[in-house]
């Protein structure tokens, strides 16, 4: 008897989201025709009290937004992580989100602001990959290339200190390997387009499991 509730249950659940999902895409009333402004839930909080937290003359996330009265900014080191984040570059007050292909993300009531950074060409960086985005410009803004190092989700370690001095990475079968193919005869040089390429590979082998690797 608890069986059938349950299945019951579950096919009530599925025609309702069905219908959910019917009442945005039929005819006339597809999300995407809605202009960006509407494309907000009924339960959103007002425009009103958003804007009592944003400055829209802040460049960087630290001076973008102000504190509730009785909150203060925990103190962080002057070249940590932390302070890096805080002072991630914005675009102007009332920027669009753009995703890898140039096209606008239609939900503009998800976001307060928009970090001013190349995201590529590519569908690239999702998830555990923007944190690892982040933190890779840090440690070479730093200088501290030798601590760029992300894991596969087989444990291998990607490193760009390899990547800069010509090694690849192989795979045979379940064995991961560097294999050098280019001869740098100058690798204390880093260009610009070493670290792109660098960013653009690792990318879509990390995840949010190896994160804990």
């Amino acid at each position: 008897m608890r069986r059938r509730i349950l299945i019951f249950m579950l096919a009530l659940f599925a025609l309702g989201s069905i219908g959910l999902y019917q009442r945005w895409t039929k005819e006339g009333d597809k999300i995407e025709d809605l202009p960006l402004e509407l494309i907000v839930p009924e339960n959103s909080s007002p425009k009103e009290e958003k804007a009592d937290f944003i400055l829209p003359e802040g460049v960087r996330i630290r001076e973008r937004f102000k504190l509730p009265e009785g909150y203060s900014r925990i103190p962080v080191l002057e070249n940590s992580f932390e302070a890096y984040l805080r002072n991630l570059p914005l675009k102007p007050h009332g920027s669009l989100v753009q995703y890898y292909d140039g096209t606008l993300k239609q939900r503009s009531n998800v976001y307060d602001a928009v970090v001013d950074m190349d995201v590529g060409e590519r569908d690239l960086q999702q998830c555990a990959d923007a944190i690892m985005r982040l933190r890779a410009e840090y440690l070479y803004g730093q200088g501290r290339h030798k601590e760029i190092l992300f894991h596969l989700t087989n444990g291998f370690p990607v490193d760009y200190q390899n990547w800069k001095n010509g090694y690849r990475i192989a795979l045979d079968g379940n064995r991961t390997y560097w294999v050098k193919k280019q001869n740098l005869r100058n690798p204390i040089r880093i260009s610009e387009n070493t670290w792109t390429w660098f960013l653009l590979m690792q990318a879509p082998y990390p995840c949010q499991k190896s994160l804990n690797l």
